[in-house]
């Protein structure tokens, strides 16, 4: 997820269920569909680029460890 506010688009996309982590200033959501995690953002009015990423070594260590 690339918005204009990486602050703003991790607090709409925070929640205890989900793993969400933060490369530079671009929140990665681990495991959640494109469409979902779009529905999330637009219900809270953030404006943001969302698409899919493979996974990186230390989200796939996050996965395992979960």
């Amino acid at each position: 997820v690339e918005a204009t506010s990486w602050a703003t688009a991790f607090a709409a996309l925070d929640r205890r269920d989900r793993l969400i982590t933060l490369a530079g200033t671009t929140v990665r959501v681990i495991g959640e569909s494109v469409a979902a995690v779009r529905a999330e953002l637009d219900a809270a009015g953030v404006s943001a680029t969302v698409r899919s990423a493979p996974a990186t070594l230390d989200e796939k260590m996050v996965v395992l460890d979960s």
